[in-house]
């Protein structure tokens, strides 16, 4: 998502590079996901029955999950398919 605001480094020379190693892309895109979540979790802690929060809290975890590892392994199958691997001359 920042890579373009990253590859440049046109910061060098004000900002160290442990800065951006601790500020990073994976780090930034963390903190926007979970951020986006928690809207989620409470807008549904508010529309669920009482004592029924943590029963949700569970069941969109475990959806979460199952549609990022999901999304991960259909992702590889589709790389795999359309750009195979190279193999190195024997």
């Amino acid at each position: 998502i920042v890579d373009p605001i990253f590859a440049p480094r046109l910061w060098a020379s004000w900002l160290p590079d442990w800065a951006l190693i601790l500020f990073g892309d994976t780090v930034f895109t963390t903190i926007v996901d979970r951020l986006g979540d928690m809207a989620f979790f409470i807008f549904c802690a508010k529309l669920c029955p009482p004592k029924v929060e943590g029963s949700m809290f569970a069941l969109q975890m475990g959806l979460s999950n199952f549609g990022s590892n999901a999304g991960l392994y259909l992702g590889t199958a589709i790389l795999e398919i359309f750009y195979p691997k190279l193999h190195a001359p024997e």
